[in-house]
């Protein structure tokens, strides 16, 4: 046996792991061929730079800028890609890859890279679950004005058009969920598949676009991605929207959601949980081994084109307790908020801006707005004339001094809860209506879906 004249010992983390990966997954052969480099370029090609990109992302590293500090000390970097010096890690080297990735277009690429891990993974998509984010942002780009200046000009591009045909994304105002509207933001889409949860699409959007046009994109995308359009869409309550349930369905697709507002469910659905008296019992286990028991029951449902042609769905209408437990204290805590502001109100009133009823009126309804408890009470706004005596004259009065008589209006809000609304709200609070245009799926197995993890 050889014996050992040195021992190295070096802390290379995860990157075993990685490299097994990123090779089994062979994209760098693929952006290879389909971004060739220029002859002039030194360092790592266009797919060992994506490649590099990656495993910075999952170090933690997000800057280009901080790449080529840390190249030289990062293991996986060493691991990954040891013929590369640090320094050929610069930004300029990185970004002339992702130039070169939005010339060719990043869903073309994206859409061959996809069906790659597909076949080499056996990735089955019978289920597709897609939804969106959003991601605050600094700073202004001349990038962004420029096509806000495109926008305001009606420079739409269409759907399914090329990404070399479409300008960078806008950094604008849009529909906040990180809780800062003071930040423009850009829109992120993503699909992943339920077997795994492998991402099939991706795509960065402008900071105001409407999550109905991203779906309606994705479900084009996905029929030409998976190669059929019988798969289930599972999405969230926000595209679940007629106009985009109905592309669907024309276009033989399949999809599972939630209603819209099902806090408060439409008029059917709310007769249907009323007058409801058999429920099915539903057993659901979660990550953490607990069973848990829900009930649901199953309801014809149409939805209308148009042109008035019917299409039939189904709506499984789910409720368990721990959801109904959250709902209750839920309402209780918009109750208690909505009363402390009330309580608060008479102090407000006759003072500033609001010395009138037509002034006091819209404080009230965007307090009930806001803790969305106009339904559950009444309210009068009170107007109350005194009169009182002031002394005509400056300083202290004196014995036989005159007075005069001022009238005053004072301010006050008499409101009372309206005990069998909140009963109402209490007895729907919970329940959970799921859409689907699937007649194969049971109440069970539309809940096991929607939850998948």
């Amino acid at each position: 046996m050889a014996q050992v004249k040195a021992l190295i010992q070096q802390h290379i983390g995860s990157s075993p792991v990685l490299k097994a990966l990123i090779q089994n997954m062979g994209f760098i052969p693929i952006i290879d061929r389909n971004l060739p480099v220029d002859p002039r370029r030194g360092g790592p090609t266009h797919g060992e730079a994506v490649a590099g990109m990656v495993a910075c992302l999952l170090q933690g590293i997000c800057a280009l800028s901080r790449m080529e500090p840390c190249a030289a000390e990062e293991p996986v970097r060493r691991t990954l890609f040891p013929h590369d010096e640090a320094n050929a890690w610069h930004d300029d080297h990185l970004g002339d890859t992702l130039a070169g990735i939005w010339k060719f277009g990043p869903g073309a690429l994206q859409g061959t890279v996809t069906a790659h891990l597909r076949q080499t993974f056996n990735v089955h998509v019978d289920q597709i679950h897609d939804d969106t984010t959003s991601f605050k942002v600094f700073g202004r780009y001349a990038a962004q004005d420029e096509a806000a200046a495109a926008a305001e000009r009606g420079a739409e591009v269409p759907l399914g058009a090329p990404a070399t045909a479409r300008p960078p994304v806008r950094l604008v105002p849009g529909h906040r969920k990180d809780h800062r509207p003071d930040l423009n933001q850009v829109k992120g889409g993503l699909a992943v598949s339920a077997d795994g949860g492998v991402p099939l699409l991706w795509e960065a959007q402008d900071g105001n676009q409407a999550d109905v046009r991203t779906d309606v994109e994705y479900g084009l995308k996905g029929k030409e991605l998976v190669g059929r359009t019988d798969f289930l869409c599972v999405g969230d309550g926000q595209w679940a929207t007629q106009h985009h349930l109905l592309a669907i369905i024309q276009h033989q697709g399949r999809f599972l959601a939630p209603l819209p507002g099902y806090a408060g469910i439409p008029q059917p659905l709310e007769e249907w949980v009323l007058t409801n008296t058999v429920e099915d019992l539903l057993p659901r286990r979660e990550a953490s081994g607990k069973e848990l028991w829900s009930r649901g029951v199953c309801r014809p449902y149409r939805l209308v084109d148009a042109e008035r042609r019917p299409y039939p769905c189904a709506v499984h209408i789910l409720c368990n307790p721990r959801w109904r437990a959250e709902k209750h204290a839920h309402l209780e805590r918009r109750l208690q908020k909505t009363q402390t502001c009330l309580e608060g109100l008479p102090k407000r009133l006759g003072k500033r801006t609001l010395k009138s009823r037509e002034a006091s009126a819209p404080v009230l309804e965007a307090i009930m707005r806001r803790y969305q408890t106009r339904d559950v009470l009444t309210y009068r706004i009170v107007e109350t004339a005194t009169t009182r005596k002031r002394y005509r004259e400056r300083g202290r009065p004196a014995a036989e001094a005159s007075y005069e008589e001022v009238s005053e209006v004072h301010w006050s809000v008499d409101w009372q809860w309206l005990p069998e609304a909140i009963e109402h709200a209490n007895m729907l609070s919970g329940y959970f209506p799921l859409i689907t245009h699937d007649p194969s799926l049971t109440t069970a197995q539309a809940l096991a879906v929607y939850q998948e993890p």
